[in-house]
């Protein structure tokens, strides 16, 4: 799975396009399908004149998950801080602060159980996932994805840049994302990184298994 991705240093342009894994995610794609993207609009916010926010029903609770995530690294560092001059204290709000984790990832895991996940690949600049319809090169959509374990959504607008048949009912749609900011950014940069740390990991976990299985 690949999707295309347009950069103005064409090193960076390389780095970013080999750059991508496969993850799992719940992915929603609304197809805004009286709009066609041409190069031209790829920088200009105006062109799209909405919020993708807009097309989705549930994107208040989305939003809502989002501002804890933000809160939660603002309490983290803070408690980081006070665990230097006051180490109990400090304990006490990490406690604190995981038995809310635990709660809010119990409440998103029930609602993904209620949602299809999907193997994507997933690149900083763009997103591939698959559908039982085509989608026209250029076409508009309006794509949420969350990322999973950490439940980390990103909604945004993505031009499709590719189209290709998998299956007798099944289309690879590779799609490039528009505008999205550096928090968003972030977010998928450190999914990234942290889903190859993991990868790395069961690999050498797998090869130290057979090597173990070998000894006499």
């Amino acid at each position: 799975m690949s999707d295309d991705v347009i950069q103005d240093n064409p090193i960076n342009d390389n780095r970013r396009q080999s750059y991508r894994i496969e993850t799992k995610a719940i992915v929603d794609v609304k197809v805004l399908a009286d709009q066609v993207l041409t190069d031209q609009v790829l920088t200009d916010n105006e062109s799209i004149n909405a919020n993708p926010h807009d097309y989705f029903l549930d994107s208040a609770n989305i939003q809502l998950t989002q501002e804890y995530r933000e809160l939660q690294q603002q309490a983290l560092k803070r408690v980081k801080a006070l665990s230097d001059d006051h180490p109990e204290l400090g304990e006490y709000a990490m406690i604190v602060q995981k038995q809310l984790d635990v709660l809010v990832q119990a409440c998103l895991s029930n609602s993904a159980d209620q949602q299809q996940t999907t193997t994507v690949n997933l690149s900083p600049t763009g997103l591939a996932f698959s559908r039982e319809k085509p989608l026209a090169m250029g076409t508009l959509l309006a794509l949420r994805f969350t990322l999973l374990p950490e439940y980390r959504s990103i909604c945004c607008f993505a031009k499709v840049t590719r189209c290709e048949q998998i299956l007798a009912q099944s289309f690879e749609i590779g799609g490039q994302f528009i505008n999205i900011d550096e928090h968003q950014q972030h977010i998928i940069s450190r999914h990234m990184m942290q889903a190859e740390r993991e990868q790395r990991r069961k690999k050498t976990d797998q090869t130290e298994g057979m090597w173990a299985e070998r000894q006499p």
